[in-house]
């Protein structure tokens, strides 16, 4: 059996608050600029939508029946809002968020800075962190606005702008030499590398893994010691003598604990990663994304990574 689902006109609702506050038929009416027959059919409307009495007619009031009283404490609330919206200037109404997502450690370095929060104005900041291919998934849903990636997902309907470049390093305690005679024979370093124990943000070793692969050719064949999924973390747990790893320069340079650790070999090609800001192709447009990629752009290329 099919089933019928009456429709409740908002318009019934208002009506019917107007007549529970007024008590006549006639002050609601005018409180509503409607006439006394329009209003009277909104309550007919909504008390054969409900199923339920809500008024007694008499001759000079209409009195609230049990159930008007619940239904008035439950819609009361809502129907103000609205009507404050009603008569509220559009630029006193309450500005909009812009959901970004971003890798952590980025974003504590370089997002989260005054010259950018202040830039959006008096746009809401709300951030999600994580890594790309979630952060990805959660714009393609609607659920973010726009996302700083760390790689070029080949997914439809995304558009990615340059954004900067980032620069990584081998990081070592202050107090571990790399023990190799010759720094400038690759497989002695790899070797000795290899032996060593190595932190990693994940078990696949996004970073390291990377390195690996431009500087030694190879993949490498350790499996970490350590996971945390946090770099700055992982930087301090290096200053404490518990491993190395493979860190972004700039998180080196804006450590307090930069003394305690060392850099104590350069590849011949440089490691790095490109950042992209990311949308929906068809919100490229939108003022608050246009805004808000403008900001990021113009103040990181102040201050490159």
């Amino acid at each position: 059996m099919k089933r019928v689902v009456s429709m409740v006109n908002l318009e019934w609702y208002r009506s019917f608050v107007a007549t529970y506050q007024t008590g006549t038929v006639t002050a609601a009416a005018q409180q509503r600029y409607l006439t006394q027959p329009t209003l009277s059919q909104h309550i007919a409307a909504l008390e054969q939508a409900l199923k339920t009495s809500l008024f007694a007619r008499t001759a000079r009031r209409m009195v609230p029946t049990d159930a008007a009283q619940k239904l008035y404490s439950k819609v009361i609330a809502s129907i103000e809002r609205l009507e404050a919206i009603e008569h509220t200037p559009l630029e006193h109404v309450a500005t909009p968020w812009l959901r970004l997502g971003a890798p952590a450690t980025y974003c504590q370095a370089h997002v989260l800075r005054p010259a950018i929060i202040h830039g959006l104005g008096k746009v809401r900041l709300d951030v999600t962190l994580g890594e790309t291919p979630a952060l990805i998934e959660q714009l393609k849903n609607n659920n973010l606005d726009l996302v700083i990636a760390t790689q070029k997902l080949n997914l439809p309907r995304l558009h990615y702008i340059y954004l900067q470049q980032e620069q990584f390093v081998l990081v070592l305690p202050k107090s571990l030499p790399l023990a190799v005679s010759d720094k400038n024979d690759p497989q002695q370093v790899e070797a000795w590398l290899s032996q060593q124990r190595w932190i990693s943000y994940s078990a696949q070793m996004p970073i390291i893994r990377r390195y690996w692969q431009t500087v030694f050719k190879k993949r490498p064949e350790f499996e970490p010691a350590m996971l945390i999924p946090d770099l700055h973390a992982i930087l301090r747990c290096i200053e404490r003598e518990m491993g190395v790893s493979i860190l972004p320069d700039y998180l080196l340079k804006q450590s307090d604990g930069e003394a305690a650790v060392q850099t104590p070999w350069q590849p011949e090609v440089a490691i790095s990663n490109s950042l992209y800001l990311v949308c929906q192709q068809d919100r490229l447009r939108e003022p608050l994304i246009e805004q808000a990629i403008n900001i990021l752009q113009q103040e990181l290329n102040k201050n490159p990574v």
